[in-house]
This record gives structure tokens, sequence and C-alpha cells, in this order.
């Protein structure tokens, strides 16, 4: 058995190839939250997203953890002018509006993004069995 710290091993389980973020369903697979879009309340949450941007002179909203760009569509739909990028760890979702930009970012690798063993915490060098 090889033993790799907790910090490793979540990593991977979320973000890596195979991981929970990566998999083609997304988080909306298992769960809903406002920002999927679902009718009402993401119709409700994307007015507001829109709203707030322009009440504050606004003209682009980043969505960082865009998952498959629900709230993007969304605001697209409430605010066509709105200039809109989604930030994730997975390509272009297929349903995005192609005046939304899009950026794949984060390693697929945890090592390269793991902080050094003198500055991990106590919880963050737990070990477990893979």
């Amino acid at each position: 058995m090889v033993w790799r710290p907790w910090r490793e091993a979540w990593q991977e389980a979320l973000y890596g190839v195979t991981g929970f973020y990566r998999a083609p369903e997304g988080p909306a697979g298992h769960f809903a939250t406002s920002a999927h879009g679902l009718d009402p309340t993401g119709r409700v949450l994307a007015r507001a997203v829109a709203t707030l941007a322009r009440r504050h002179g606004l003209t682009a909203v980043v969505d960082v953890g865009a998952g498959r760009g629900e709230l993007l569509a969304a605001v697209h739909a409430t605010d066509p002018q709105l200039v809109l990028t989604g930030c994730d760890v997975v390509d272009r979702p297929a349903g995005l509006p192609d005046a939304a930009g899009w950026r794949a970012v984060g390693a697929t690798s945890t090592r390269s993004r793991s902080a050094s063993p003198a500055r991990r915490s106590a919880s963050s060098t737990r070990t477990i069995p893979t």
C-alpha cells in the first residue's frame, strides 16, 4: 500500500484527470445550487449579477469555478451586452453562448501546486492509503 499526503490525495480526487470536478456530468450531476441556473432561482441570481455589474459601471463578469457555464448562460440571457468569461478546470462547455469567453485552468498534478513541507499545516500532512 502506498501512502500519500492527505492534501495530495484530496486534490487528485477533486481536480485530477478523473476527479469529481472533471467528470462529464460535473457537480450538477450530483447536486444543484443557484448557480446551476435552475428556474426560477437561476434567473434571479443571473439578474442580480447583471444588475450588480451595471450598478457599479462594470461591463464584464468573470465566473471563477464556472462549472459547466450554467450561470454564465443565464447572465447572458439576462444581459447579452455584458462581456462574460468563465474559468474552471474543465474544457469549454458545449452549451456556453458563443459570446462568452472561457479559460480552462489548473494543473492536473497536485505536486506542482502543493505548499512546501515547512508551510503545510498539520491537517494537510495527514496521509491516506491509495
